[in-house]
């Protein structure tokens, strides 16, 4: 099992002082877009505390002053664990069974702690709704596939339109999907859009 107390990085200096066991949580602002997500210092101990409501295996990692995993326990689905660990250390979580990327706390891959020792649910991260304002997060294939169809549904419907009535004109098709409102045919693309996880940045 790995520590996440056996090493320390050197402290530098930033023209200000901070007294040990005076330190805040991490985030995402203190680190350079460069720059590693990783434990920054042991000044404070606190804990952690993990539920796993995800349905599936999860196994923890603290990750260490290099921004390297370093696994710890593995819960099995309605278990808990209070994990002692140090303000500004990030941990991240990874389901054993299924897509390691696919378990979330409150939509983010990354925890850091706090002072509290706030629960932490692991979770099964949420499926994106599919919109025609935001589908870039789809696959392509998805995306391509979902293009021809709304073309196919635009054409036969201007045919339907301009042409009701008319036996001789129109599509000759048994599935026409003209004859089915823009609402019915989005409603149909969003429920065979393909699982995409909702995950947020570290905040």
């Amino acid at each position: 099992m790995g520590n996440c107390n056996t090493r320390l990085l050197p402290m530098v200096s930033n023209g200000s002082s901070r007294r040990r066991g005076a330190a805040e949580p991490a985030s995402v602002a203190e680190y350079a877009p460069e720059e590693k997500i990783r434990s920054r210092n042991s000044d404070e101990s606190t804990f952690l505390f993990f539920e796993n409501q995800a349905g599936i295996p999860v196994k923890l990692y603290w990750i260490n002053y290099d921004g390297q995993e370093i696994p710890y326990r593995c819960l099995q689905p309605g278990g808990t664990h209070r994990q002692q660990t140090f303000m500004t250390h990030p941990w991240t979580f990874k389901a054993v069974t299924e897509n390691p990327e696919d378990v979330v706390v409150d939509d983010c891959r990354v925890v850091l702690p706090d002072r509290e020792g706030t629960k932490k649910t692991l979770q099964k991260a949420r499926a994106l709704p599919w919109t025609t304002a935001d589908n870039t997060k789809f696959p392509n294939d998805f995306k391509k596939a979902t293009k021809e169809l709304l073309l196919l549904w635009n054409h036969q419907r201007y045919e339907l339109l301009n042409y009701e009535g008319d036996s001789s004109s129109g599509s000759e098709s048994d599935l026409n999907l003209g004859i089915f409102p823009s609402e019915i045919v989005l409603k149909i693309i969003e429920f065979s859009a393909p699982y995409v996880p909702i995950i947020k940045p570290l905040q």
